[in-house]
C-alpha cells in the first residue's frame, strides 16, 4: 500500500511517556536532586499511569541524568560564604600580572596504607571475599603523612613534610625557613602576596605577628 520498507510515522507501540510527563519528571529532579524514583512514581500519582521505576531512569538517562554519588565538600558556613564571595568580588578586576605575584600555600595529608575513598565493583554472587572484590585495611588505618608545600602561577615551591599535627609553632618555623627562599626560587621579586587559607593555626594572633 504505501509502496516502502522504511518504518513509518505512528507505527508501533506508543512510548508510556509522553513529552509533557518526561519534562515534568526532570522538572522534580532539578528540583530536588535526590529525590528516588520511587517518590518520583508516588509524587505522579494516577497521572503516571502504569509506568515502572525502570521506566522512569530510563527517561532520566535520556535527558542526561544519571545517579551518581553526591562529591563530598568542606561545611560551609553563611560566614565563609559572605567571606569567599567578598574575596572574589575584590580580586575579580586583578590583572594577570597580580596573580603572578601571589604565593599560595596549603598543607595535605595522604593515607600510608589505602585510601579514604568510596568504591563500587561488578561481582557475582557468592564472590564478596574474592581478592579481588575486596578492599585490605590494616589496624588504625596504616597511618599518614602530613606535608606544607607552597606555589605561585611559575611552579611549586618547597617541599616540607610535617610531624605529628602541626601546631602554630611549628607553622611559624616553617614560614621563617621557608617562604622568602621559595619566593626567591620562583622569581617573585621584592613585592609579593603570601596567601592562605582560614585554618586556625594559620589565623593565629602569634602568626599574624
Amino acid at each position: 500500500m504505501f509502496r516502502t520498507v522504511k518504518n513509518l510515522r505512528g507505527r508501533g507501540r506508543k512510548p508510556k511517556v509522553t513529552t509533557v510527563l518526561a519534562r515534568w519528571i526532570m522538572r522534580e529532579v532539578k528540583k530536588n536532586p535526590r529525590i528516588t524514583t520511587k517518590a518520583i512514581l508516588m509524587n505522579l500519582g494516577s497521572a503516571g499511569g502504569n509506568i515502572s521505576r525502570q521506566t522512569v531512569q530510563r527517561t532520566l538517562h535520556t535527558t542526561g541524568f544519571h545517579g551518581r554519588r553526591p562529591r563530598r565538600t568542606p561545611l560551609l558556613q553563611i560566614r565563609n560564604t559572605k567571606g569567599r564571595l567578598a574575596f572574589a568580588n575584590a580580586h575579580l578586576d586583578k590583572e594577570k600580572d597580580f596573580w603572578s605575584s601571589v604565593l599560595w600555600s596549603d598543607e595535605t595529608k595522604i593515607e600510608l596504607f589505602g585510601h579514604n575513598d568510596l568504591a563500587f565493583i561488578w561481582r557475582k554472587k557468592g564472590e564478596a571475599f574474592n581478592p579481588k572484590n575486596t578492599i585490605p585495611t590494616v589496624k588504625h588505618g596504616g597511618g599518614n603523612l602530613m606535608f606544607w608545600r607552597c606555589f605561585s602561577a611559575d611552579g611549586p615551591g618547597n617541599l616540607i613534610t610535617v610531624n605529628s599535627t602541626m601546631k602554630k609553632e611549628q607553622y611559624i618555623k616553617i614560614l621563617n625557613n621557608h617562604i622568602r627562599q621559595s619566593a626567591e626560587k620562583l622569581g617573585l621579586g621584592h613585592q609579593w602576596t603570601f596567601q592562605h587559607d582560614n585554618d586556625p593555626k594559620h589565623t593565629a594572633k602569634v602568626v599574624k605577628k
